[in-house]
């Protein structure tokens, strides 16, 4: 891949319906030639877990993210 080319993405939109309305997240994930530096960076994704809250209006936010 050529200098200031942009990488392959993939963007996934989650939405998850529960008693108290639905909970919508966007996750982002890049790709890198495994000779390209970025691709050492970070850890690989093995799970992730929201702690949710519903508020009066029945609004779900996510109220703690663990990533592992």
């Amino acid at each position: 891949m050529k200098r200031n080319q942009r990488h392959p993405s993939l963007y996934f939109n989650l939405s998850f319906q529960g008693p108290g309305g639905i909970l919508k997240r966007s996750l982002q994930s890049k790709f890198y030639q495994k000779e390209d530096s970025r691709a050492e960076f970070g850890h690989k994704l093995e799970w992730i877990q929201w702690t949710c809250g519903v508020d009066g209006a029945g609004n779900i936010a996510v109220t703690e993210e663990l990533i592992k």
